[in-house]
């Protein structure tokens, strides 16, 4: 299996990769908003795993 790499650095990105070792079992968290309660905007990109429909 390829690699897998996961990633928030874009405008509108936030994602925090707690583990990416098991490609079948990918550990992520949303980080919280700037000065608010909320968590939203959890916009990521990965590579390296198939497209799945």
């Amino acid at each position: 299996m390829n690699s897998v790499t996961i990633s928030s650095n874009f405008d509108g990105g936030n994602i925090e990769v707690l583990d990416a070792s098991d490609a079948l079992n990918i550990q992520l968290n949303i980080k919280p908003d700037n000065a608010s309660n909320f968590l939203q905007c959890f916009y990521f990109r990965q590579n390296g795993l198939p497209r799945v429909i």
